[in-house]
């Protein structure tokens, strides 16, 4: 592949120089022909510009065969190339690129008997992925390919079983003696209880006045009473000894007796959420939950079965309801995010189209126009011929010109035209003169105008010859 890669790289460069000289050649020829006015005789003059178009028609013809055979070539590969890729891309309904993976990924290999019998025709990987467009899920392949209708799932419908109807309260008259204990709550000690008889008792102060403003003002006071010899002492030290003595009080019995006081109000706020309803005594709560309790068995025995049916048949159609919103919700997360065509479709078409932009249609505009290139060598090099004909009758025109040789008009210049006989009267039109076999151009010295037969002419052209060899 390398080799093949250089040789070609080669030709290539071959066939562009080759050209390109050809182009210069002509470019020459032409500008010559253009430019070379006074018919002198220096390097740009006509001579040079034939010899230009000759160089140029040797090109042509060397490197005809060259061009048409390479511009084949591509025209070949570049043909099969974009069939193979370029095609596919851009008519869909082309799979002959993708029908090469029917035979490696077998679907129906994995497929169900069940599905085998609803669809006798095979499933072809070359169909899947060609219609796994952009805008479509993997879930509208499956539908398509009659593989999978996720939409199934909203056309199941459960049948349920005709709903029980129990009796939820079964009983006409109250299970339990209500109204025979209550009564008998009522007549206690207990009827009248709440908490707020107990706690407004419990204080958080329990000495008039506070020990350790006490304590600290005695300790103050100690250091300033009066003394004088040692008089009074035992009375500084009784007052130092009770200070001690209301700190050692109120360090053992303050703390505890408070936090028992407060442990009896956590007791007693347990005992209200127990027994009390909404913070009334004890006997109006009792009262209040029987009215309360006698209100809902009248309103269970009479409306509790209609109730109960409501509420359960409710509830089932809430859960229906749920359930069938939910699989809406999933049906349409598949169909619009799950499995998205857009990732495989957008590097299959990049792909493509980055073979097609950089290689194979860059080939195709290359053989075009080798092609082209090549068949117009062919109305290029019957130009140019003729054109190099002129330019060498010009040329001889101006050189024997310079010698005081005349020229009939209309002579033909080309090297391979046939001498016809000389008429004298008819130099207007005299093609071309042949003088011992030599073809001559149509030319005669200015002494032979006069001639009046052939055997004059031939003579006067003879010795003009003689002249010319001898100068």
């Amino acid at each position: 592949m390398v080799k093949f890669g250089s040789a070609r790289k080669i030709i290539h460069y071959t066939i562009f120089v080759v050209i390109l000289l050809i182009l210069i050649f002509l470019t020459i020829a032409i500008l010559i022909g253009c430019c070379d006015r006074d018919h002198s005789d220096k390097i740009c003059s006509k001579s040079t510009g034939a010899t230009c178009l000759l160089i140029a028609i040797v090109l042509m013809f060397s490197v005809f065969s060259l061009v048409v055979l390479v511009g084949l070539f591509y025209f070949v590969m570049g043909l099969i190339t974009y069939q193979g890729a370029c095609a596919p891309f851009e008519n869909p309904q082309i799979k002959s690129m993708l029908n090469r993976k029917d035979s490696v990924i077998k679907l129906n290999r994995d497929t169900t008997k069940d599905f085998h019998q609803s669809n006798p025709l095979a499933l072809r990987m070359s169909t899947e992925i060609g219609e796994c467009l952009p805008n479509e899920t993997i879930f509208s392949i499956l539908l398509g390919s009659n593989l999978y209708d996720i939409e199934n799932k909203l056309r199941v419908k459960v049948i349920h079983s005709p709903l029980p109807e129990p009796k939820f309260f079964p009983f006409n008259s109250l299970d339990f003696n209500i109204n025979l204990k209550v009564p008998m709550l009522l007549n206690n000690n207990f009827r009248d209880y709440h908490s707020e008889k107990f706690t407004k008792f419990l204080c958080d102060e329990l000495t008039p006045v506070d020990l350790t403003e006490i304590i600290k003002e005695i300790f103050l006071l100690h250091p300033k009473l009066w003394t004088q010899w040692g008089i009074y002492d035992w009375a500084r030290i009784a007052l130092q000894n009770e200070a001690v003595n209301i700190q050692k009080f109120y360090d053992e019995l303050v703390p505890k007796v408070l936090s028992h006081i407060n442990e009896m109000r956590q007791i007693l706020l347990e005992i209200d959420k127990l027994v009390l309803y909404k913070s009334n005594q004890f006997d109006k709560s009792l009262q209040i939950l029987k009215e309360m309790s006698t209100r809902a068995t009248i309103f269970m025995r009479d409306k509790g079965e209609e109730t109960a049916s409501e509420l359960r048949r409710n509830v089932t159609i809430y859960v229906d309801d749920q359930v069938n919103n939910y699989i809406e919700m999933v049906i349409s997360e598949c169909l619009n995010n799950v499995g998205k065509c857009a990732p495989l479709a957008y590097i299959y078409y990049r792909s493509v189209a980055m073979v097609c932009d950089r290689l194979i249609n860059p080939m195709n505009g290359f053989w075009v126009g080798l092609l082209l290139c090549g068949l117009l060598f062919l109305p290029i090099v019957f130009l140019a011929h003729h054109l190099q004909c002129l330019y060498r009758k010009m040329y001889q025109y101006t050189q024997y010109e310079s010698q005081g040789i005349g020229i009939i008009e209309g002579g033909c210049a080309r090297c391979t035209a046939y001498a016809t006989p000389f008429r004298p009267g008819f130099f207007a039109h005299q093609p071309h003169y042949c003088v011992n076999g030599n073809p001559m151009p149509s030319i005669v010295h200015e002494s032979a105008l006069g001639a009046t037969s052939v055997a004059e002419t031939e003579a006067v052209l003879a010795s003009n010859t003689l002249k010319r060899k001898q100068e």
